[in-house]
C-alpha cells in the first residue's frame, strides 16, 4: 500500500518517548524500536521525529529498508550507504567522509560475509562511517522497517558501539521484529488512533470540511481498521480517484452513498487474501456473509467445491492469524470489517457468493444422514442460495421453522427467509397469500428495490397490495419506476413528485392495504400534519403502516425526511448533511430540492454562517417565489431603514404567493412577519397579520393554521395568558427552533418570562443557533434578567436517546441495544455518535458517566 503525505495526527506521547530516549547522552546509545502493525504510521511517525529531532539541533539519518537489496546483504549495510549519499550534504564539510564510505563500499562485498573475521572488518569499517558522519555532533539513525532485513542486529549493535543512537521501526510477528524488541533499550508500541485523531486525520486527507454522512461511511466500512492512519488515508485516496468525494455547499460529500466503500485495490489485507488463491477468497467471501461462516461446517464446504478439509481449515487459520478473519462469535468466522468484504465481493464477483451457498446447501440435502449439522445452518445456506437453487418445497417447512430463531429487529434477514419460503413454497393459493404477505414486508421496511423485483414476478395481478406496493417504489425513488408491466402511479405519488400539497387522509387511502389490520383508523396529530405539509411523508406512513415501519436508508424520500426531521428536532448537522444528499441525488424531484434547500438556507443563516446560507438561497432562485422562500429569505435579517419598511416589502412578496396550495410556506411566513412586528412593536402591522391568520385558518382549517391564529390574536391582544398557551401548540408540532422564537416573542410580555426566554436560549445553544442565541440575550438584558450557564443536563433528549443512555450505563453492546428497541446496530451506533456530540464526550464511558438528569452514581470499570 503506497505510503501518504497528508499530514501527521496524534502520536504525541509516542514521540516524546522516543525523543527522549534519543537525547539520553549518559552510557551506550541506546536502540530505540517502534512497533506497529501494516498502517499504523510508523513511517510518518519517524518522519515526524526526525523534524522535531532536527528542530532540536540533532542530526538525523534516516534509512528505508523496504528499498531493493543483493540478496546477500543481510545485514542491510547497501542501504545504509545508500542514505549517506543521499543525504550527503547534511553531513558536508566532515574531514574524509568520502573516504570512510569509500572503505565500507569496498568492503560491502558477498565474500565479506562468508567469515567472521571479514564480518567484523566490515562491522568496524560500518562504525568508524559513522564516527566521521558527525564528529562530535549528534546524530541519530532511523531505521524504517527494519524487520525486512535479514539480520539487522549486528549493524545496529555496531552504530551503538560507535555513539549513534537508533530508533528502529518494525511490524510486529515476525522472527526479526522479535529479536529487535529483545535488543531494545525502549520499545513503543503505536496502537489505533483515537476516534477524534481519526477524524481529524480525515479532514486534513480531504482537504476540507467533512459532511457528518461521508465520515460515518468511512468509519463504518472501516470497523476497527478506522484508527489505523494507513488504511484510512488510502481508503479517501482511492474514494477520491473514484470521483465519489464531491464538494456540495460547504463540505465533501460521498458520491452514490447507497454503494459499498472498499478498500484501496493495493491494500495489505488484500495482497494477504490473494496469497491464498480461491479457497482463501471463498472463506472470506462466506464469512462475510450474514452471521458469518460456521467453523465446523468446513468440511462441508470442501466436499461441495471439491477441496481437502484439512487445507480449508488451514487456510481459515492462516487467515485468522493474518488478522483477515475474527472468531468474536464462538463457532462462527467473521471478516475483520465490511470495507474488506467489499473489496473481495468486487474482485470475485456476487454471483461467486450464491454459488458457493447453492452448492453447500445442495450438499447438506443430499447428504443430511452424514452431516449431523443443526437446521439453522441448513436454512443459513438455502437463503443465502437464494434464486440459485432450484424450488424445493420440502424446504418451507424447515424455513418456517428455522425464522423463529430471528432478532426481530434483524429486518434483512426476516425478509431474506420469507422471500425464500416464497421461492419454494408450490404454485397456487399458498403461494399467493406468501407473496402478499412478502409484499407488506418489503413495503414496511425500507426495501424499494427488493420490492420492485418482487412485483416483477407476480404477472396478471392488478390487486390493490401491488399497486400501493408500486406506489411505495415511487415514492421511495423519487421518480416513476420503469418496469414491463407498467403500475398506475397513485395521487400521493404524483402530487409529492410535483411539488403540490399532500394531506394525511390522501397516505393513508393509498397506503393503509400494506399495514397491518388495525381496529382503530389512525388519526393524524399537529406533527403529522404539519409534516405532511413539509413535505415529509414519513411520519404519516408510519402511522398508517404502523410502528414498524422503516424507511430506506437512501433516496429522496428518506433524505428528505433527515433533513426536515434534523430541522424540527435540532440536529442541524444531520439536517445539513441530508441536504447535501439531496442535491447530489439526480433522482430527486425539483421542487423537493427547493423546499431542503430553503430550509438548509434557514439552518446556516441562524448558525451565523452567511455565506452558506447565501449558497443555499442562491440555488433555490430558480424556483418560483413562494411563502416558504420569502420565509427563508426572512430568516435571522438585519432589518434596514425601519421596520416598517422591512415588512411592506415581506406584506408584498408574501401577498404574492397567499393563494397558493403551499400551507407550510404560508404558516411559516405569517409567523415570521408576526415576531417581527412583535420585535419593533409595530400594533397596526400586528392587527393586518392577525385578520390574514383568521382568512387562511379558516382556508386550511388545520391544527397549524389553528397555531398560527392563537399566536396572531395573542400578540395582537396582549392576551399574556393566550399567548402562553401558544407556546404549547409549537411544542405539540415538534419544532424546537420554532419553539424557541415563539418562547422569546411571549416571553418579551409574559409577567413571568424566566422560564420562557431560559428555553429559548438553551435551545438556541443547543442548535447553535448563535444569532438567535443573541437576541434572548438581548431580551433578557431588557427584563432584567441573568443570561443562564448551560449545562449538559438540560440537554433535550429524546425518549429514544434517553432509552439509549440508561442502557448504556447497564453496560449493555450495541446489538443489545438494537434488540431492546427493535433497531439495527447501525443505528444505534448513529444515536451515540449523536449523544457523543450533545454531551461532549467521546465514547461509552464518558456518556455513562456524564450528568445528564442528574445521574451521578459511579460507574464500574
Amino acid at each position: 500500500m503506497a505510503r501518504q503525505g497528508n499530514g501527521f495526527v496524534g502520536r504525541r506521547a509516542e514521540l516524546t518517548t522516543l525523543a527522549g530516549a534519543a537525547a539520553v547522552a549518559a552510557g551506550p546509545a541506546p536502540l530505540s524500536v517502534l512497533s506497529g502493525e501494516r498502517g499504523a504510521g510508523k513511517s510518518a511517525t519517524l518522519t515526524q521525529l526526525g523534524r522535531r529531532l532536527r528542530e532540536g539541533g540533532v542530526t538525523t539519518l534516516c534509512v528505508s529498508c523496504d528499498s531493493p537489496l543483493p540478496a546477500w546483504d543481510r545485514y542491510g549495510i547497501t542501504l545504509l550507504v545508500a542514505a549517506i549519499r543521499g543525504a550527503f550534504e547534511s553531513f558536508a564539510g566532515r574531514p574524509r567522509l568520502s573516504e570512510a564510505v569509500d572503505a565500507v563500499v569496498r568492503q560491502c562485498q558477498e565474500e565479506a560475509y562468508a567469515s567472521a573475521w571479514d564480518r567484523y572488518r566490515l562491522l568496524n569499517a560500518v562504525g568508524g562511517l559513522f564516527a566521521r558522519l558527525g564528529g562530535t555532533r549528534r546524530v541519530v539513525v532511523l531505521l524504517d522497517d527494519a524487520d525486512l532485513l535479514a539480520e539487522p542486529e549486528p549493524v545496529l549493535t555496531a552504530l551503538q558501539r560507535f555513539g549513534r543512537p537508533v530508533v528502529a521501526a518494525c511490524t510486529p510477528g515476525g522472527p526479526v521484529a522479535g529479536r529487535l524488541r529483545t535488543l531494545a533499550d525502549t520499545v513503543v508500541e503505536l496502537g489505533s488512533l483515537t476516534g477524534e485523531e481519526s477524524e481529524r486525520l480525515l479532514r486534513k486527507a480531504v482537504g476540507a470540511p467533512v459532511d457528518i454522512a461521508l465520515r460515518d461511511a468511512v468509519r463504518s466500512a472501516l470497523g476497527p481498521l478506522w484508527g489505523n492512519p494507513g488504511t484510512l488515508l488510502s481508503t479517501v485516496a482511492d474514494l477520491r480517484r473514484l470521483g465519489r468525494l464531491v464538494p456540495v455547499c460547504g463540505a465533501v460529500c460521498l458520491r452514490e452513498p447507497g454503494r459499498d466503500v472498499s478498500l484501496a485495490p493495493d491494500h495489505h489485507l488484500l495482497e494477504t487474501v490473494s496469497e491464498f488463491g480461491a479457497d482463501g477468497r471463498d472463506l472470506v467471501l462466506l464469512a462475510a456473509g450474514r452471521g458469518g461462516l460456521d467453523i465446523d461446517g468446513l468440511p462441508v464446504l470442501a466436499m461441495a467445491t471439491g477441496g481437502s478439509p484439512t487445507g480449508f481449515t488451514r487456510r481459515a487459520d492462516a487467515l485468522v492469524r493474518a488478522g483477515v478473519l475474527h472468531t468474536r462469535t464462538p463457532g462462527r468466522l467473521t471478516c475483520l470489517c465490511p470495507a474488506l468484504a467489499a473489496s473481495v465481493v468486487e474482485q470475485t464477483g456476487a454471483d461467486r457468493v450464491t454459488w458457493l451457498h447453492r452448492m453447500i446447501a445442495r450438499q447438506l440435502l443430499d447428504a443430511r444422514s452424514r452431516y449431523a449439522r443443526p437446521i439453522s445452518i441448513l436454512a443459513e445456506h438455502v437463503v443465502a442460495a437464494g434464486r440459485a437453487l432450484a424450488p424445493r418445497p420440502e424446504l418451507v417447512g424447515l424455513l418456517r421453522d428455522d425464522e423463529v430463531r430471528l432478532q426481530p429487529f434483524d429486518r434483512s434477514k426476516l425478509i431474506a427467509h420469507r422471500y425464500v419460503s416464497w421461492w419454494h413454497t408450490e404454485p397456487g393459493e399458498e403461494r399467493d397469500r406468501a407473496w402478499t404477505e412478502l409484499v407488506r414486508l418489503l413495503a414496511r421496511s425500507g426495501a424499494p428495490t427488493e420490492l420492485a423485483g418482487l412485483l416483477l414476478e407476480q404477472d396478471g395481478d392488478s390487486s390493490g397490495t401491488q399497486m400501493a406496493a408500486a406506489a411505495m417504489v415511487s415514492l421511495c425513488a423519487g421518480t416513476a419506476v420503469s418496469t414491463e408491466q407498467p403500475v398506475a402511479q397513485g395521487p400521493v405519488v404524483n402530487r409529492w413528485l410535483s411539488g403540490s400539497p399532500v394531506r394525511f387522509e390522501d397516505v393513508l387511502a393509498e397506503f393503509a392495504v400494506l399495514g397491518a389490520p388495525v381496529a382503530e383508523v389512525a388519526v393524524a396529530d399537529a406533527r403529522v400534519e404539519a409534516a405532511c405539509a413539509s413535505g415529509d411523508l414519513a411520519p404519516a406512513l408510519d402511522l398508517v403502516l404502523g410502528p414498524d415501519h422503516r424507511l430506506p436508508a437512501h433516496g429522496p424520500l428518506a433524505a428528505y425526511h433527515r433533513v426536515y426531521g434534523g430541522y424540527l428536532d435540532g440536529d442541524w448537522d444531520e439536517a445539513l448533511s441530508a441536504a447535501r444528499e439531496v442535491e447530489l441525488d439526480p433522482a430527486s424531484p425539483e421542487p423537493l430540492r427547493t423546499r431542503t434547500r430553503l430550509l438548509a438556507a434557514e439552518i446556516c443563516g441562524w448558525r451565523g454562517d452567511d455565506r452558506g446560507a447565501a449558497a443555499w438561497l442562491d440555488k433555490a432562485k430558480a424556483a418560483e417565489v413562494s411563502p416558504l422562500a420569502l420565509w427563508a429569505a426572512m430568516g435571522p435579517r438585519v432589518v434596514s431603514g425601519t421596520a416598517s419598511e422591512a415588512l411592506d416589502e415581506g406584506w408584498a412578496v408574501y401577498r404574492a404567493g397567499a393563494r397558493l396550495p403551499d400551507e407550510a410556506g404560508i404558516m411559516r411566513s405569517l409567523t415570521r412577519l408576526l415576531l417581527i412586528a412583535a420585535e419593533y412593536r409595530e400594533a397596526h402591522w400586528i392587527r393586518r397579520l392577525r385578520s390574514e391568520a383568521d382568512a387562511q385558518h379558516q382556508r386550511f382549517g388545520s391544527l397549524w393554521s389553528a397555531e398560527v391564529t392563537a399566536l396572531a390574536h395573542g400578540l395582537a391582544e396582549d392576551a399574556r395568558v393566550g399567548s402562553a398557551a401558544v407556546v404549547e401548540l409549537v411544542r405539540a408540532r415538534g419544532d424546537r427552533f420554532g419553539l424557541a422564537t415563539v418562547c422569546l416573542a411571549v416571553g418579551r410580555i409574559a409577567e413571568e418570562p424566566l422560564g420562557l426566554l431560559t428555553e429559548a436560549y438553551e435551545t438556541a445553544q443547543d442548535l447553535g443557533a448563535t444569532k438567535l442565541a443573541s437576541a434572548v440575550r438581548q431580551a433578557m438584558a431588557d427584563r432584567g434578567l441573568t443570561v443562564p450557564v448551560v449545562r449538559a443536563k438540560s440537554l433535550e433528549l429524546s425518549e429514544i436517546e434517553v432509552r439509549i443512555v440508561g442502557f448504556v450505563r447497564q453496560g449493555r453492546t450495541n446489538r443489545q441495544i438494537a434488540g431492546s428497541l427493535q433497531m439495527s446496530e447501525k443505528t444505534v451506533e448513529k444515536y451515540l455518535t449523536r449523544l457523543y456530540s450533545k454531551v461532549g464526550c467521546r465514547n461509552r464511558y464518558g456518556l455513562a458517566t456524564s450528568d445528564l438528569d442528574g445521574w451521578t452514581e459511579q460507574v464500574g470499570a
